[in-house]
Order: C-alpha cells, then sequence, then structure tokens
C-alpha cells in the first residue's frame, strides 16, 4: 500500500505549488502583532521528496529569506 501511495505521489504538482507559494508570500507581507509589524520575504524554498506516513505526508522544506521587525505604537492621546 505504501508504496502505491508513494508511486501517485509522483503527480506534478508545480502549478499548484506555485500557488501556494504565492499566498505564502502574500500571507508573510506583513504580520501585527501587539504593536509591532513584522514583514517577510521569502528569497528560496527547496523541498524534498514527499514520504508517505501513518498520519499523512512529510514534505521537508527548507526555505531563506529576509524579515524585518518594526515597533509602531498607536498614537495614544495626552492625559489632560
Amino acid at each position: 500500500m505504501k508504496a502505491a501511495l508513494e508511486e501517485a505521489l509522483t503527480q506534478d504538482f508545480t502549478r499548484d505549488y506555485t500557488k501556494l507559494l504565492r499566498k505564502v508570500d502574500r500571507a508573510l507581507a506583513e504580520v501585527k502583532i501587539g504593536e509591532f509589524r513584522l514583514a517577510m520575504r521569502l528569497d528560496e524554498v527547496h523541498h524534498g521528496k514527499a514520504v508517505v506516513l501513518g498520519q499523512g505526508n512529510y514534505l521537508p522544506v527548507t526555505a531563506t529569506g529576509s524579515a524585518r521587525l518594526d515597533y509602531a505604537p498607536m498614537l495614544q492621546p495626552r492625559p489632560r
């Protein structure tokens, strides 16, 4: 069964993978964390071979990129 599943996973997912990477890029473009803004960009993504496991599929992924963290407090009105 495992061999049959691994053989079935040889389908070309290039188009789906490219769409997924675009979505990840958009999601990481700006993340608000309290008074901080985190902006990330993926430069390279590499993946290994998908492995079928009892709990599902495993796909090892290595990604490199850059990130920027800005402190952006909301302006508070001055007490009178």
